[in-house]
């Protein structure tokens, strides 16, 4: 019988199951850090500080930005361990950002 720790665990084209992880998990990054960037240039500015609008268009999409990239870096770095906090926590941010942000 095979050891459960030595089998190699392998999609149906071949690729294993850690490569796919590691695609997904650019594809996460890449699209927060290109939705961010698109956000901060598209949306208006202009608000007063205490406007949730200044907050929403202007400020929140900085550290969105920074820290998708920041993980992008830390993949290629392959340092994917400590990327899981950081995943679930952008994940769930631009999650909420999606839910709360429509008037």
């Amino acid at each position: 019988m095979n050891d459960p720790a030595t089998v190699r665990t392998t999609t149906g084209n071949g690729k294993s199951a850690r490569t796919v992880a590691r695609l997904l998990l650019r594809m996460q990054f890449a699209g927060g850090a290109c939705l961010a960037a698109l956000w901060l240039w598209t949306m208006p500015h202009g608000f007063p500080l205490d406007h949730w609008r200044c907050w929403a268009n202007s400020i929140l999409p900085v550290p969105v930005l920074l820290v998708c990239t920041w993980s992008l870096w830390m993949l290629w770095q392959r340092r994917e361990p400590r990327l899981q906090s950081v995943q679930l926590a952008v994940a769930t941010f631009l999650t909420v950002a999606l839910v709360t942000g429509s008037d």
